[in-house]
C-alpha cells in the first residue's frame, strides 16, 4: 500500500458505492494502474464488501466483537491479505456499517419491518407502493416488501413477471431481487420476467436506466451491465452472468399481457406464428410457399381467431385448427 491510506480507502469507498466524481473515478483508476499492489489490494477489498453484503438481512443488534472476530476469521482464511489489508479492510467495514447499513449489520432497530405481499391468481393486477411506484404484476405473479423501506433502498423481492414504473428518489435506490440475480433503478420503466421455468431473468427498459447485476461470494467482481430505454438483457440464474442482448427491432410484443395489443411491422408469417405460440399457447404448422408473407398490422384487444382471420383474408391464406394446431397453407382457390 501507498502512503495517505485513509484518503485513498475513502475514495475506493466512495468509488465502490458508485458516489465519486468524476476526479474522484480518475484518481482512484490512476491509483489502481501505478502498481499491481494496490490492484490486488482493490481485488481483496471488494471480496471482503461482497462477502459480506446481504441485502435481505433484517435489522438486528450491532455486537462489535463478534463482527470483527467473523470478518477476522474471513479475512485469516485468505493467504494473500496483509495485516495492513485486513486493518484497513475492517476499518471500511466498520464505516459502511454505520453510514450505509448494507454489511448485513445493523444499528439497533425497536422494530422488525413487517412483509408485505401483492400477489395477483388468475388477471392481471396494477398497486401503487407507498413511495408513489406503480407496479403492474402478470398473472401468477406476487411480490414481497417491508412495510416501511430502508432509508438508503427500497428493496423489494419478485416472483413471476411484473412491469414498474418507478418513483424516481436518487437518494433510495429500488432494487429488485429476482432470485438470482438483482435489477436497480433510482427511476425508470422497465419490466422484469423472472421465467421460473427458464435459467434466465429477462429485463426490458422501455424508459430510463437499469442496472442488472448478480453478487457472486465465490467472486472478487461484480457482474453487472447497464441497459437504456428499449434495450433487453437478461441474467443467467445458474451463472449468475448478466447480458444485454442484441434488439434489432423493438419488440412491442413482449409487454403484450399489459397492454393486450400486438403490433408486427412487415414480419414474416412464421415469425408471426412464433409470437402467437408464446401467447396464446397454441402450435403453428406452415407450409413453405406461406412463409415469405409480411404482415403489418396492430391487434389491439383481439382473441386468436380474429387474428387468423385477418391473416387468412390478408394473404389467401387457408388456415386449419385441430385442437391446439393450426396449420397455415396458400389457398388453392
Amino acid at each position: 500500500m501507498k502512503e495517505n491510506n485513509e484518503h485513498i480507502d475513502e475514495l475506493l469507498i466512495a468509488y465502490l458505492l458508485e458516489e465519486a466524481n468524476n476526479e474522484q473515478i480518475m484518481t482512484v483508476e490512476n491509483w489502481l494502474s501505478s502498481s499491481d499492489e494496490n490492484l490486488k489490494y482493490f481485488d481483496e477489498l471488494k471480496k471482503v464488501w461482497f462477502d459480506t453484503l446481504d441485502i435481505e438481512t433484517k435489522p438486528v443488534a450491532v455486537d462489535v466483537d463478534f463482527a470483527w472476530e467473523k470478518v477476522e476469521k474471513r479475512l485469516n482464511n485468505e493467504k494473500s491479505v496483509t495485516k495492513t489489508l485486513f486493518y484497513y479492510a475492517f476499518r471500511i467495514a466498520a464505516i459502511l456499517i454505520i453510514f450505509f447499513g448494507i454489511f448485513g449489520i445493523y444499528k439497533i432497530s425497536t422494530k422488525t419491518p413487517n412483509t408485505l405481499i401483492i400477489a395477483a391468481t388468475d388477471s392481471v393486477l396494477t398497486e401503487t407502493l407507498s413511495d408513489g411506484s406503480i407496479i403492474t404484476l402478470n398473472e401468477n405473479s406476487s411480490i414481497n416488501f417491508p412495510d416501511k423501506f430502508d432509508k438508503k433502498q427500497r428493496l423489494i423481492k419478485l416472483e413471476g413477471e411484473a412491469f414498474f414504473e418507478v418513483a424516481s428518489n436518487p437518494e433510495q435506490p429500488f432494487i429488485i431481487d429476482a432470485g438470482g440475480g438483482y435489477i436497480q433503478v433510482v427511476g425508470t420503466k422497465f419490466n422484469v420476467n423472472t421465467n421460473k421455468d427458464s435459467l434466465y431473468i429477462d429485463v426490458y427498459v422501455e424508459e430510463g436506466i437499469v442496472k442488472i447485476f448478480s453478487l457472486k461470494p465465490d467472486s472478487i467482481d461484480t457482474l453487472y451491465v447497464i441497459l437504456k430505454a428499449g434495450d433487453k438483457g437478461r441474467i443467467n440464474t445458474k451463472t449468475g452472468k448478466p447480458e444485454k442482448l442484441e434488439v434489432i427491432e423493438e419488440n412491442y410484443n413482449d409487454l403484450f399481457w399489459r397492454t393486450s395489443t400486438l403490433k408486427f411491422n412487415s414480419c414474416y408469417i412464421e415469425d408471426v406464428a412464433k409470437t402467437l405460440e408464446e401467447i396464446y399457447n397454441v402450435k403453428f404448422e406452415i407450409s413453405d410457399n406461406a412463409k415469405n408473407f409480411k404482415l403489418t398490422a396492430t391487434f389491439e384487444d383481439a382473441e386468436l381467431e380474429q387474428i387468423l382471420d385477418i391473416i387468412s383474408l390478408t394473404f389467401d391464406l387457408e388456415i386449419k385448427q385441430n385442437d391446439k394446431k393450426y396449420t397455415i397453407n396458400v389457398s388453392n382457390n
